[in-house]
């Protein structure tokens, strides 16, 4: 179990991502039965995965749960991007009073008396930070949310809002292949003492079982600054590396999430399965044992770590 920032919320390392879960579909309900099952009990939606629907499929589930499981449930959720009807997409808009109102529509969606954890759907360093806190410090008192933390994939505005305000959590992409966060984000969320949850461990299925075929379908060019070829060979080394380190399938998704876990400011990686299969493919990883630095390090040294090429 790791504790998330310095919040008291204590979850497993392994938590659910919803983002790609169709709330219409019947797998996606047998993924989030697996998950129960697992005691996989961290997850994570937000506003805008399909249309606010995630979040009432998620209240609909908690509904259905006995009050002792249901308070087992770390309820992750994320907003500030405003939708308006009759146009596509989502608008960035770091307004407090429209993120005051998102936040209690969540609330209602899930059926919660509070949110676990609220995070910022997005930001940038134009947006008033202090204002923004002021706003989120205000959902704390009322008893919207419990805590506070940010989604971002941009190192200036998650250092200053880390420096700002009682963010007890960072979301963003992190695993063998976008190691980016070591950089600056990494070292501001320690500093601070909060967490990472890192999403995208799996670079959009690329080390996923079926890595191989589709990186066969890349272009030459590759992938995240590995050309076509270079991954496949990394897909190769990575599936040794996972047999030396205590998996007979050498599972090289299994093997993604030991790497992120093997970073103590990760508090939770998001496993973000469509199917049950893959689901369970990636929560294997729990019962494996954590990675040795050596394996850490030869991991490391396989791979690369970019800049963020995100401005402001």
């Amino acid at each position: 179990m790791r504790r998330i920032g310095t919040s008291d919320l204590v979850v497993p390392p392994l938590g659910l991502g919803l983002m790609r879960l169709d709330p219409a579909e019947a797998e996606s309900r047998r993924v989030l039965a697996a998950a129960l099952e697992r005691g996989i009990i961290l997850w994570d939606t937000a506003d805008l995965y399909f249309y606010g629907q995630s979040e009432a499929w998620v209240g609909r589930v908690l509904k259905e749960l006995a009050p002792a499981e249901r308070r087992r449930v770390v309820v992750v959720t994320k907003g500030g991007n405003r939708f308006t009807p009759g146009e596509e997409g989502w608008t960035w808009t770091p307004d407090p009073a429209y993120i005051r109102e998102a936040a209690r529509a969540s609330v209602r969606r899930l059926g919660v008396d509070a949110i676990d954890l609220y995070l910022l759907h997005g930001g940038t360093m134009a947006d008033p930070i202090d204002a923004l806190v002021e706003g989120l410090e205000g959902l704390v008192r009322e008893g919207t949310i419990r805590h506070y933390g940010l989604s971002s994939i941009r190192p200036a505005v998650v250092c200053r809002a880390l420096e700002r305000g009682r963010f007890v959590a960072v979301m963003s992409a992190y695993g063998p292949l976008d190691r980016r966060p070591e950089r600056e984000i990494l070292p501001c969320v320690r500093a601070r003492g909060a967490s990472l949850i890192a999403r995208g461990v799996l670079a959009k299925g690329l080390l996923g079982r079926d890595g191989p075929r589709r990186i066969a379908a890349l272009e030459a060019v590759g992938a995240h600054g590995y050309p076509r070829e270079a991954l496949l060979e990394l897909y190769r080394q990575l599936e040794a590396i996972a047999r030396e380190t205590g998996d007979p399938e050498g599972s090289v998704a299994r093997l993604a999430y030991r790497f992120v876990l093997a970073e103590e400011a990760v508090a939770v990686a998001l496993i973000g399965a469509r199917t049950v299969a893959q689901f369970e493919e990636a929560a294997g990883a729990l019962d494996l044992p954590p990675l040795p630095p050596e394996a850490v390090a030869r991991i490391r040294s396989l791979t690369r770590v970019d800049d963020y090429d995100v401005k402001g």
